[in-house]
């Protein structure tokens, strides 16, 4: 019984070592497979990590279908539109490029292995999706595609500290793991409440929004302001601002006679040919063909002389100048055309792109307390100007054409037949001038003429804008940049001033040597141009000066200023995370003030003060241009009535106005 017991024990031994040698063997082997299996990820993870960049490229590359006709409405739409499909692709091209960042950091690659993957995005990028002329969503994928790459190399970075300092203290492992998840919906609750819409209503002198009854369009104020609450905190001038005014730079492009000169002039834009499919790329050529070098230069010999030249010094850094000329040939034949009965002498339309009505308040603070020292009661004060603020502007849409055709040419984007309204100034003996801070007569940053080509062109007696084709402020070849030219997102300043100072020093001159002769002045600005919505605040102060200093020269008398936009700020930025509700009110109520000499008496006070109120849009202001010089209505456009003359609005629907849609509408009906 002993030995049966003690062999049965010995066989009971023996069973549960071989269970041990096979478990042992088994682990073995996965280990092996692990080790093998490791092995080669580190020995192929360079390979792998390349052909997942080539995919990131390719899903970014399909990230840009749709949009090859630069036209600014349909780019930038259809990535809106579209940006659960489109925004999906860049979010993985995205990861994928983060990803590979991260392991770099880690040092679990080499380097040397992948100066042919990082730098394959940005030269595919820089080359391809520049957003000149705003092709392919006018590069809001590359701003977004940047922005979402920062924030997952954060994000990647966070989760493995978490992850190691979780072997070593859990619980304040979990603790930061919980706080990451918390930190967006507390901010949000934070906006929330700092965010709120406590005075949108309210506008120049207090005056306040009315919300009307029956069938008349009211406008609500959004739940939520969170773009009062983030304006002032992305100001990116605090770290940079340049001063552009390099020699080589400004010369690059020029013709070899011309690069050896210190003294060049910007040509005399308006004595050009001008073809209706005129692109901004053929407007640039044309401006740099025709560059002055003013050491040889000698006037009177069939070349206009120059009114804006830059000089440059032994350092090659260049001053400019402003020499408006005065012409009496022009003055003479204007003054034979003069029609009596127009309602101002002076006409000055200020059109500032991408300004809502509470941008007025929010970012040009100076300007808004100017307007208001002129205000008491407008219908029955004996103040010798008036101020009007229309509350109920409605923009067509969220983007520049959509707008401005009908708002200067009065035809909708694509109908053929639009007459740029100066025509009608030139023709009642207005002298005319214009400052635009684009590489282009007017405000189409279009390409391929897909908008020129449907309206009459007319061209300004004095224009000031082939300074900006300088390649220092703007270069043709690579497009638009984010911290100079047209939409920098910093404090624009070309040999050391800022691109608003040379459009208003201009008009400043335009206004002095033209002050006993009928005229119109357009100066359109584009400082709110630019994803931060900060840079207009530098706008300010010189805007509120010139005008001010009109005022004071006494220059304001028998005249008439316009303050105008098309739409608020139409890009989604960092606040569009937390809340759309501003962003959306602000991109399609845009600004427009009326500043007049109230001593006219052709003018109906009470009617225009009763306009403020009424839901009016870029065709009214359009008929309102062409009343002045007439001085009686025009009644050529269907949707259009002059802002001076009684508008009936129980007959105005969004749904009349073929661009507005009933998704940008903000007319809100009481039945």
């Amino acid at each position: 019984m002993k030995l049966d017991t003690q062999s049965g024990y010995t066989n009971q031994k023996t069973t549960e070592r071989e269970i041990i040698e096979k478990k042992s063997l088994k682990n073995s082997k996965k280990s092996d497979k692990r080790s093998s299996c490791k092995n080669y990820l580190t020995n192929h993870l360079n390979y792998m990590i390349l052909l997942l960049n080539i995919i990131g490229i390719i899903l970014y590359r399909i990230s840009l279908i749709g949009c090859y006709g630069g036209e600014e409405n349909y780019c930038i739409t259809h990535f809106v539109v579209q940006f659960k499909i489109l925004g999906s692709l860049l979010i993985i091209s995205s990861l994928i490029v983060s990803v590979t960042i991260c392991l770099i950091i880690w040092k679990k690659i080499k380097i040397i292995h992948l100066i042919y993957i990082i730098p394959t995005y940005y030269i595919f990028f820089y080359f391809y999706d520049r957003g000149e002329n705003l092709e392919k969503h006018g590069g809001i994928n590359f701003k977004i595609f940047n922005i979402i790459l920062i924030l997952f190399i954060i994000l990647i970075n966070y989760l493995v500290i978490l992850l190691k300092l979780f072997k070593k203290k859990y619980y304040l492992s979990f603790l930061s793991l919980i706080s990451l998840i918390l930190i967006f919906p507390l901010f949000n609750i934070y906006i929330n409440l700092k965010g709120k819409c406590v005075d949108w209503e309210y506008g120049l002198n207090n005056e306040k929004l009315i919300y009307l009854s029956k069938e008349a369009c009211s406008i609500y104020p959004p739940p939520k302001c969170e773009l009062d609450y983030f304006f002032g905190k992305f100001n990116l001038s605090k770290i940079y601002t340049h001063n552009f005014n390099k020699k080589s730079v400004a010369v690059k492009y020029l013709p070899k006679n011309l690069k050896k000169s210190n003294h060049l002039g910007f040509p005399i834009s308006n004595i050009y040919y001008w073809d209706n499919k005129f692109s901004n790329v053929e407007y640039y050529k044309y401006v740099s063909k025709h560059m002055i070098d003013m050491e040889t230069f000698i006037p009177n010999q069939g070349i206009p002389t120059p009114e804006i030249t830059v000089k440059f010094d032994k350092n090659e850094e260049g001053t400019l100048n402003i020499n408006l000329i005065r012409n009496e040939t022009l003055v003479k034949e204007r003054k034979k055309l003069e029609n009596k009965n127009s309602l101002f002498k002076n006409v000055l339309v200020i059109f500032i792109d991408t300004a809502s009505r509470g941008m007025l308040k929010r970012g040009l603070k100076k300007l808004f307390k100017f307007l208001e020292s002129f205000m008491g009661n407008n219908i029955n004060s004996n103040k010798k100007y008036g101020v009007y603020q229309f509350f109920k502007y409605h923009s067509l849409g969220g983007y520049t054409h959509i707008n401005i055709q009908p708002m200067f040419y009065g035809k909708s984007m694509k109908s053929k037949g639009g007459i740029e309204f100066i025509k009608y100034y030139k023709q009642n003996g207005y002298i005319t001038g214009m400052s635009i801070c684009l590489c282009n007569s007017e405000n189409f940053f279009d390409k391929y003429g897909k908008f020129t080509q449907y309206t009459e062109k007319v061209f300004y007696d004095h224009e000031n804008n082939a300074v900006f084709c300088d390649p220092n402020y703007y270069d043709y070849k690579n497009g638009p940049k984010g911290l100079k030219g047209q939409n920098s997102l910093t404090k624009r300043i070309l040999y050391g001033k800022q691109a608003n100072e040379i459009q208003i020093e201009y008009a400043k001159q335009f206004w002095e040597k033209y002050k006993d002769s009928r005229k119109l002045f357009k100066l359109v600005l584009l400082d709110g141009h630019e994803d931060t919505s900060e840079t207009i605040k530098f706008l300010d102060e010189p805007l509120t000066n010139f005008l001010n200093g009109l005022y004071q020269q006494d220059l304001l008398k028998d005249s008439i200023f316009f303050i105008v936009s098309d739409h608020g700020l139409h890009m989604p930025k960092f606040h569009y995370f937390f809340s759309r509700q501003q962003f959306i009110h602000d991109r399609l109520i845009p600004l427009l003030v009326i500043f007049y000499d109230k001593n006219n008496n052709d003018i109906n006070d009470g009617e225009i003060y009763q306009n403020q109120q009424k839901f009016v849009t870029a065709y009214d202001i359009y008929e309102t241009f062409i009343h002045i010089p007439f001085g009686k209505e025009n009644d050529k456009t269907i949707f259009g009535i002059s802002l001076f003359s009684y508008i009936d609005e129980s007959i105005r629907k969004c749904k009349n106005y073929l661009e507005l849609t009933s998704k940008n509408c903000r007319c809100k009906i009481k039945k």
